[in-house]
């Protein structure tokens, strides 16, 4: 099928603004670039001048976990700990009794008191259905008291390695509070979905990404979630390319590519997260000086867990939030280093929130990935200060990345943060709220220009899994998924972003998503 999209403004990493103002697609392949003037014989679409970008590809996300969460409670913008639980009792009178209400993503750093919720608060409201709602950055999460009696958790329970049971100081009986590696327990006794569920969370998560302009997304995913994936490819229903990641397993990893889902990836952690006070720092936190964080691994364990994922052919992707966690993981990829070549591999560090300044050079020398998602910044900058005083100039370091010469990635992190490129976009060129101030940013030189955002969003991304031979770029040979803007985000200012929306998504040249509905047969 030939499909000639005209009269557009179109834009490419790397080259800009290109000379043509059509894009020739063959059998969703880009076939040329070029001024159209005269009849076509084919599918004609005339975009008024709008702009015409890659689509968009999120380095990192949960997609299945997003599609449940457009289902499940959302206490993202509960300012109060009286909001979080009027919403859990609106909740609760909405569902039958006894069934579980997960869900959550609350943020405590917005209520007054900024206390972690308990299970005795949630008990007070929601006292007959099992509760267990996660903090926004999913390394935490509260469970009242049916919700651990389900789980067989009581007073006895013995922190797990990697995790934390949070208690009442005075009685040392649990407060519902768990992290990391403690919410496994709870996470086992919840009534898994089924495979239709499943199916169905899928398919709206992928949806909502096609009405945000994502044509691409990578991240850990379940065995399960995968098989849904697969199946959604062999029906021809799967529009979306998934490149999927394996939580880390020995000894076998099998790796697989088509044009729409591979799995070549395996996932590991090294610490927790700033918010939840486990990212892994080299300094004591300031409002918590009792700790420094939390490693997942000692430094021999994770060593041994890179050198087994890089013998088994696949890439790494490593959590590290904290400048320790970084560091370590830098350690292990220098050793790693020492016996062979690794920088083909294209192994990466997933978050990296805080870096030192000494650490940047260390990337580029093995061809390591920096996939950071820029909104952390501007949904953490409200409480970084208190949590790392001095050090706080080295979180969040976009711009540095890029002065190192180091590959980079941007994507979200969603259900952690909103999934809209466009907000991502505007944290990453503004470093401002999304109402406004710190005026001029929040370390303004760690600010990037909005074409090398969006280069690093399609192109960067696209590198990071290894396939910038296929997309992130507009242009010939290149699968036609391509974004169409409602206004030219390059020719007003930042909080424009804010105002603007995608019109239309392509995938290999069909049209997936249609905002106005303006090519409604």
């Amino acid at each position: 099928m030939n499909l000639l999209l005209k009269n557009a403004k179109i834009w490419s990493p790397l080259y800009g603004y290109c000379k043509g103002d059509s894009v020739l697609v063959v059998n969703g392949i880009i076939q040329s670039i070029y001024h159209h003037d005269g009849p076509f014989s084919g599918r004609s679409i005339d975009l008024g001048g709008r702009l015409l970008i890659p689509a968009f590809n999120d380095a990192h996300l949960h997609l299945m976990d997003g599609g449940f969460a457009l289902q499940e409670i959302d206490l993202r913008d509960a300012d109060s700990e009286e909001m979080f639980c009027q919403r859990l009792k609106v909740k609760s009178k909405e569902l039958p009794k006894g069934s579980w209400i997960t869900g959550g993503y609350w943020d405590h750093e917005k209520w007054p008191g900024k206390n972690y919720p308990t299970r005795e608060l949630i008990d007070k409201v929601v006292p007959d259905h099992p509760v267990f709602v996660v903090r926004l950055d999913l390394h935490i999460g509260t469970a009242n008291s049916l919700a651990l009696k389900q789980a067989g958790i009581d007073d006895s329970i013995d922190d797990p390695a990697g995790g934390h049971f949070g208690r009442n100081p005075e009685t040392g009986r649990l407060n519902g509070v768990v992290q990391d590696a403690a919410q496994e327990k709870i996470l086992e006794s919840i009534p898994q979905p089924t495979r239709l569920q499943r199916k169905n969370a899928a398919l709206a998560a992928i949806s909502f990404a096609h009405s945000l302009g994502i044509g691409s997304v990578q991240g850990e995913c379940s065995s399960e979630e995968m098989d849904i994936y697969r199946e959604l490819e062999r029906e021809h229903n799967l529009n979306l390319r998934i490149s999927g990641w394996r939580l880390y397993q020995h000894p076998k990893f099998h790796i697989e590519a088509s044009d729409f889902f591979k799995l070549e990836t395996q996932k590991t952690y090294a610490d927790g997260s700033l918010g939840a006070t486990t990212a892994l720092l080299s300094h004591p936190y300031l409002d918590r000086p009792e700790t420094n964080g939390l490693a997942m691994h000692t430094s021999g364990e994770l060593y041994d867990i890179f050198a087994d994922i890089h013998s088994s052919g696949s890439q790494i992707a490593v959590h590290a939030i904290g400048d320790l966690a970084v560091s370590r993981c830098l350690d292990a990829f220098t050793k790693l280093q020492s016996t062979e070549p690794i920088a083909h591999k294209r192994h990466r560090i997933e978050h990296l929130q805080v870096v030192q300044q000494n650490d940047l050079g260390r990337f580029k020398k093995m061809g390591i990935i920096a996939s950071v998602q820029p909104y952390h910044c501007i949904d953490d900058m409200r409480w970084i200060q208190n949590r790392l005083g001095k050090h706080q100039r080295n979180a969040y370091r976009l711009q540095s990345l890029l002065d190192a010469g180091i590959s980079t990635a941007l994507g979200t992190d969603w259900t952690v943060e909103p999934l809209n490129p466009l907000h991502t976009l505007y944290a990453a060129v503004s470093r401002e709220f999304l109402n406004g101030g710190p005026q001029g940013g929040w370390y303004p030189d760690e600010k990037v220009s909005l074409q090398k955002a969006v280069e690093l969003y399609t192109y960067g991304s696209a590198y990071a899994e290894k396939s910038e031979h296929k997309k992130g770029l507009i242009k010939p040979g290149y699968w036609a998924d391509l974004v169409v803007l409602s206004q030219n985000i390059f020719q007003h200012p930042p909080r424009e972003l804010l105002n603007t929306f995608v019109d239309f998504t392509l995938i290999n040249g069909n049209i997936i998503y249609d905002r106005m509905n303006e090519l409604k047969a």
